[in-house]
C-alpha cells in the first residue's frame, strides 16, 4: 500500500497440466496383430501480473495493470505396429502482453458502473486485440444482487478431442 488511496498486487503463478493415453491391441487366432499407440500432452502457463488501484474517492476507483502469460503446450503421438512405427510430435508456444485500464464508478449504494479497456499483443500472431468491458450492478440487499456485464475476451489456448482407431475419445490442449 503505497498511500491511503493508492496500492498495488504484483502475482507471479506457474501450473502445468499433462495426461497420457496408452492404448494396446493384439490379436491372437488364426490371423495374429500387434498394435500399440501412446498419445501424450502437456502445458505449462506462466503469469506474471502487476496491477494497482487508485481509489479517487468513495464513489470513484481506477485500476490499471499489466499482465504477462507464457503458454507451451506438447502434444506427442507413437504408433508401434507390425506394419512399421510412427511418431509425430507438435510443439507449440504463445506469449501475450497486455495492459488494461478500468474504471469504476458507484451511483448510489445500490448502482454501480465499471467500464474498461484491455489491449492483448499476441505472438507468434504479432497481432493487437482490443478488449472493451462495460458492467452494471444492482444490489437489492446486502445479500442480494444483479450484475450485467457485456466484454470482447481472446482465448489462446484450445481443447480438442482426439478419437482413436476403438472409438474413444482423449482431450488435448494446444496453444493457438
Amino acid at each position: 500500500q503505497w498511500s491511503e488511496k493508492f496500492y498495488s498486487k504484483q502475482n507471479v503463478a506457474y501450473s502445468t497440466y499433462s495426461n497420457q493415453y496408452e492404448n494396446t491391441v493384439q490379436v491372437d487366432g488364426d490371423t495374429s496383430f500387434f498394435g500399440a499407440q501412446a498419445l501424450g500432452n502437456s502445458v505449462n502457463d506462466l503469469t506474471i501480473r502487476s496491477d494497482y488501484m487508485l481509489n479517487i474517492n468513495r464513489h470513484n476507483k481506477l485500476s490499471f495493470g499489466l499482465h504477462y502469460k507464457g503458454l507451451t503446450s506438447l502434444n506427442v503421438e507413437e504408433i508401434i505396429s507390425e506394419s512399421g512405427d510412427f511418431s509425430n510430435e507438435l510443439d507449440d508456444y504463445g506469449q501475450a502482453l497486455a495492459g488494461y485500464a478500468q474504471y469504476d464508478l458507484e451511483l448510489s449504494e445500490k448502482f454501480s458502473i465499471s467500464s474498461g479497456l484491455r489491449m492483448v499483443n499476441y505472438r507468434p500472431f504479432k497481432t493487437n486485440y482490443f478488449e472493451p468491458r462495460l458492467s452494471a450492478t444492482y444490489r437489492f440487499s446486502p445479500n442480494f444482487s444483479s450484475k450485467i456485464a457485456w466484454g470482447r475476451y481472446n482465448q489462446f489456448i484450445r481443447q480438442f478431442d482426439v478419437v482413436n482407431g476403438l472409438g474413444l475419445a482423449n482431450n488435448y490442449w494446444v496453444v493457438s
